[in-house]
């Protein structure tokens, strides 16, 4: 499927807060961060943990089984080699 698709109104997820949504059977992390919505696939790729448990500073979002992972919510910014993409 091409271009956007609806997941949750805007009201659904507080600032500083996530919800996890479907799209195309994948699950997808939401995070409002200052009122700008982002979106990455839900699983750290190095543990599996699921990244909206995770702990939220700014534009970054710590991996609740490894907390030194921490992946950034804005696309082609590496936190301690990770990179990490904005979908």
């Amino acid at each position: 499927m091409e271009g956007f698709q609806r997941v949750a109104g805007l009201n659904e997820v507080a600032p500083g807060q996530s919800k996890v949504v479907k799209v195309n059977d994948r699950a997808i992390a939401l995070f409002n961060i200052d009122g700008k919505f982002y979106a990455i696939h839900n699983l750290c790729p190095h543990e599996g943990g699921p990244l909206n448990e995770g702990r939220l500073k700014g534009y970054v979002v710590a991996c609740p089984a490894r907390p030194g992972l921490r992946h950034s919510k804005r696309a082609g910014n590496r936190r301690r080699g990770l990179l990490y993409r904005e979908l």
